[in-house]
């Protein structure tokens, strides 16, 4: 989300810019932007003809890797270690941002993200999990995909 205000603020998603401006643009759309994700959830999972993958971006980050092994597991693809280097070397954090950038966006988020606004992602996020249970998505499968 916090690109997504960037971008509303500056046009552009990498462009370091005044953290008033950015907070500004997240007034007028956080809510929208949390209802929007629950959409693509729900929308998602009822109109899906086959079973759908779930990525949380935590763990992405955190073991890229197993995240993408499992994810082209899951579609079939065979992925190789080429491919894994190519990933790795384009990845957010070394692609786009410079280290002055990397801590402009730290301080973005804590700016941005207040007590208040990480309780209603919180939200959102046990609201989108019970919207996979409600789909059929069994609990021990759901605690291994969230």
């Amino acid at each position: 989300m916090l690109s997504y205000f960037t971008w509303a603020a500056t046009g552009s998603h990498t462009r370091v810019t005044d953290k008033e401006d950015v907070l500004k643009a997240s007034h007028k759309l956080f809510s929208t932007c949390l209802s929007w994700y629950l959409r693509v959830i729900n929308v998602t999972l009822t109109r899906s003809r086959g079973p759908v993958a779930v990525i949380r971006y935590e763990r992405l980050v955190s073991d890229t890797v197993a995240e993408l092994r499992a994810l082209s597991h899951f579609l079939g693809h065979a992925v190789t270690d080429t491919d894994m280097a190519c990933t790795f070397k384009t990845k957010e954090g070394e692609y786009h941002r410079t280290p002055r950038n990397q801590t402009f966006h730290k301080e973005m988020l804590l700016y941005i993200f207040d007590v208040e606004r990480r309780a209603s992602v919180e939200d959102v996020v046990r609201t989108a999990e019970r919207l996979l249970v409600k789909q059929g998505v069994q609990q021990g499968v759901l605690n291994k995909l969230l």
